[in-house]
């Protein structure tokens, strides 16, 4: 059994990122494959604390969100979100904590 807290993988053009919950899907976002290299970037500037939020523009109108979110003051993780958030949830929102992160990026970095 896998215990790694988060998959991203590269199906089809798409780039598939997960948050899984024992071994099953909890959460997922779904990006264009070509999107890799923004994203592996917006990941790593929010996740060294450069920035607190970073978006870039997903073909067909959204934006993908990566921002850090915070627990008094101290790092707690990150929130990944397409918006606008008008439509069903599925597929459009992942949180990473932040022990899981290194991990996060080395996936990002490696699909």
């Amino acid at each position: 059994m896998n215990n790694t807290p988060t998959r991203v993988t590269d199906v089809s053009g798409r780039l598939l990122v997960e948050r899984l919950n024992a071994g099953e899907v909890e959460s997922w976002l779904e990006l264009p494959s070509s999107l890799k290299q923004p994203f592996m970037a917006m990941v790593a500037e929010v996740a060294s604390g450069v920035k607190p939020s970073v978006d870039f523009p997903v073909p067909g109108g959204d934006t993908v969100v990566v921002a850090r979110t915070d627990f008094d003051g101290m790092h707690y993780g990150l929130h990944i979100s397409r918006q606008p958030v008008g439509f069903p949830a599925e597929g459009r929102d992942l949180r990473v904590d932040a022990k899981d992160l290194p991990d996060f990026i080395q996936q990002v970095r490696g699909v």
